[in-house]
């Protein structure tokens, strides 16, 4: 009797799709992916040291932001249209793969091109195997895709599956490359590269298989659309994917690769709190869309609260165990991140505010906001690292993303005025916020 109710409590879970349940399910698939990502970045500082995981990490990072880089806004184009005009969306999916064929073959030449120049203080070795991983890049970009036309069409269980599988793989190459004695950076490097391929592939072999080619009136129509939307929404994908990862490029570049390997532990280990942030935006901007600008506005705020204030929960408990769950999951050679990793911890909670924030402007068709504050972040972060970097290491990093946060954070506040000429969000929970999480679980749960 006791073991039917809860089987029937599971089955209402797994059957809702409301905007809160869809929420739970995309954060309890972040957490689920932020353990997978503990546990093989724990395996590869364990095997490969502080300075191989600098260079492991160094071999990464291009394939994957020059694909990000190159998406020129076509993911949020692609969310945004696929929920507001369904009658194109097959139009809109081969658009998608062409546009992904040409601009991943970009990338992969600039790739090639830029990458000795960046690594230049690194051995040949890794120049030249970081130029060949970056075929990698057009499968990453075909997979930004892939997943932003999953989220606008609300398919946030297939979407999740996705995220979890791709770490899963990563973590089986890696005990495979283990258990045959061909761990080094390379391979490992490779077991971070390789799972993203078969997957991206398959997702589009059923969604080809799904629309039926477009007239050529239809695909110039979508082509038209996608890349009105954008390129005006450009900005954020291509100042996103540089903030977030301009401090590793300058840390490469300008620091040994031992401290590259500290940074890039205090960074993973950081994002943890990620797992509340990415599950709401996941859902909220494909939910959004559509809806009157004052609901908009409602949702946002709301979520930006709940949001906050449970990161900030989980930030308190990862700063008192932060020195225990560094020397327990990397060892102690990885202690000297602690400063950075504390840093690092009170900036994901206000970038994660601004991103949920910012999804209010993309809900009613004004990218072009978020890219200014993308490129406010970016002009202040940027001399910022300059300055920090060769001064104070990786320290001196932290400290630049938390500062360009908090201007980011002002600009998008000010903008609810200046631009949707609406009362600012509120970041400070309150009780209606709890009393609203409690009846939205009592209704879906049917509690008393």
């Amino acid at each position: 009797m006791y073991n039917s109710r809860i089987l029937k409590k599971f089955n209402i879970f797994r059957k809702s799709n409301g905007n809160l349940f869809s929420v739970f399910k995309s954060i309890l698939t972040n957490g689920f992916v932020t353990l997978l990502g503990l546990v093989t970045g724990m395996i590869t500082a364990r095997y490969l040291g502080v300075e191989g995981r600098g260079e492991q990490a160094a071999i990464i990072i291009w394939p994957q932001f020059l694909a990000y880089i190159l998406t020129l806004g076509l993911p949020s184009a692609l969310v945004y249209y696929f929920r507001i005009r369904k009658n194109m969306n097959a139009a809109y999916f081969y658009c998608s793969i062409i546009s992904s064929l040409i601009l991943g073959v970009i990338s992969v030449i600039g790739g090639i091109i830029i990458v000795p120049f960046f690594l230049r203080g690194y051995s040949e070795d890794i120049i030249l195997f970081s130029q060949i991983v970056m075929i990698a890049a057009p499968f990453i970009l075909n997979d930004a895709l892939i997943n932003a036309i999953l989220q606008g069409r609300g398919q946030f269980n297939t979407l999740n599956r996705v995220r979890y599988l791709t770490p899963f793989f990563t973590l089986v190459l890696l005990v495979f490359f283990i258990v045959t004695g061909t761990n080094n950076s390379y391979t490992f490097a490779l077991a971070y590269l390789i799972p993203s391929i078969p997957i991206t592939i398959y997702n589009s072999i059923r969604m080809y298989k799904e629309y039926k080619i477009p007239s050529w009136k239809e695909l110039k129509k979508a082509t038209q659309e996608l890349y009105g939307y954008g390129i005006r929404s450009y900005g954020i994908d291509l100042a996103g994917a540089i903030n977030v990862r301009l401090d590793r490029f300058l840390v490469v570049g300008l620091l040994s690769p031992k401290n590259m390997g500290l940074y890039v532990v205090a960074l993973s280990l950081s994002r943890m709190l990620n797992i509340f942030t990415t599950g709401i935006v996941t859902v909220l901007f494909p939910k959004a869309s559509g809806k009157q600008e004052k609901e908009i506005v409602e949702i946002i705020g709301r979520s930006a609260r709940l949001n906050l204030f449970f990161t900030g929960v989980g930030a308190l408990i990862i700063i008192l165990f932060g020195p225990y769950a560094l020397n327990l999951l990397y060892g102690k050679d990885f202690l000297d991140a602690l400063p950075a990793f504390r840093i690092l911890i009170l900036e994901v909670m206000i970038t994660g505010t601004v991103e949920i924030l910012s999804q209010a402007f993309m809900a009613l068709n004004k990218p072009g906001r978020v890219t200014i504050r993308q490129m406010i972040g970016l002009v202040i972060n940027l001399p910022l690292l300059l300055i920090l970097v060769p001064k104070y290491g990786i320290n001196g990093a932290a400290v630049s993303l938390l500062i360009s946060s908090i201007f980011r954070l002002l600009f998008i506040l000010i903008s609810f005025k200046k631009v949707l000429k609406v009362e600012t969000p509120s970041l400070l929970i309150n009780i209606k916020d709890f009393r609203w999480l409690k009846n939205t679980v009592n209704k879906k749960y049917k509690i008393a």
